[in-house]
């Protein structure tokens, strides 16, 4: 494969026009509840489309790709141009019969549609329900890690704000009361818990008994012994 002049965010960039001009409505870098972080996820009507986006053609592409399979109905690879060879049709070949996956390649004159993303059924309705306003505009999608708006960001200021209005509450008592990004709420309770002692929710405190409070503890640390 020859070498590319594009940057991941120019890829991305040409890959969200080519599926927004199919008539999907675009989000960029979305993260699930497990940490798995989607480059590209389009909406039409019911379906669900996710793309990722790599500067190389090879089986780490085609192995994160074939991963979303169950969250989409259609799952994509938007890689550079480069010369075709016998080696890169085969990987074609890969994608479209055994992953059911597509590649779109970008950098000629216009995108070309290498191998075909068959009609999925969804499995699992977590990367929908995933979706923010926010994704459409808060990172441009191939950014570099940490500047995207994830799911956890939402559910991490949904905690500290209640915890602002309720001091001494548990994290029982939180995700009861909140709209977390979690699936199950024993899942959130327990993940949000390691969280927050690691200091990782802005503002919120673990203290004596596992309450929880806006205001550090006299002695700075986040967990009582």
């Amino acid at each position: 494969m020859s070498e590319s002049v594009l940057t991941e965010v120019d890829l991305a960039s040409e890959a969200i026009a080519f599926f927004h001009a199919e008539g999907f409505e675009m989000f960029n870098e979305v993260s699930i509840g497990d940490g798995r972080k989607a480059d590209i996820v389009g909406t039409r009507g019911n379906e669900l489309l996710e793309c990722e986006t790599k500067l190389g053609f090879g089986l780490e592409v085609m192995e994160q790709a074939e991963k979303w399979r169950p969250y989409a109905n259609a799952v994509w690879i938007a890689i550079p141009w480069a010369k075709e060879t016998s080696a890169r049709r085969l990987g074609y070949r890969i994608c479209e019969r055994h992953l059911k996956v597509g590649v779109l390649e970008i950098g000629g004159d216009r995108p070309v549609v290498r191998a075909q993303a068959p009609l999925l059924s969804r499995m699992d309705d977590s990367l929908l329900h995933a979706l923010r306003e926010e994704h459409k505009t808060f990172a441009r999608a191939g950014s570099p890690a940490g500047g995207e708006f994830t799911a956890a960001k939402t559910t991490f200021r949904n905690v500290a704000a209640y915890v602002k209005a309720n001091p001494l509450c548990t994290m029982e008592e939180v995700v009861a009361s909140i709209g977390h990004h979690y699936r199950v709420h024993s899942t959130a309770v327990a993940q949000l818990t390691k969280h927050a002692k690691r200091g990782e929710i802005p503002d919120v405190y673990v203290g004596w008994k596992q309450r929880l409070t806006s205001e550090p503890p006299p002695d700075g640390r986040r967990r009582a012994e």
